[in-house]
């Protein structure tokens, strides 16, 4: 096998991986969109306090 083909038998697996991976992936990333719509007063305060103690 030349180096060729085994570089594109390893991607070839890595892209199954990741098509295998990606529901599991989607919801993750929806669950973090929701975190941060339901606590964006929150961070947003978080962020202002933060911004003011590094500037004093």
């Amino acid at each position: 096998m030349t180096p060729q083909e085994l570089m594109a038998k390893t991607e070839k697996q890595i892209m199954k991986n990741l098509e295998q991976q990606k529901p599991k992936l989607d919801e993750l990333v929806r669950k973090a969109d929701e975190y941060f719509e339901k606590n964006k007063p929150y961070l947003d305060k978080q962020m202002k306090n933060t911004i003011k103690n590094i500037q004093k």
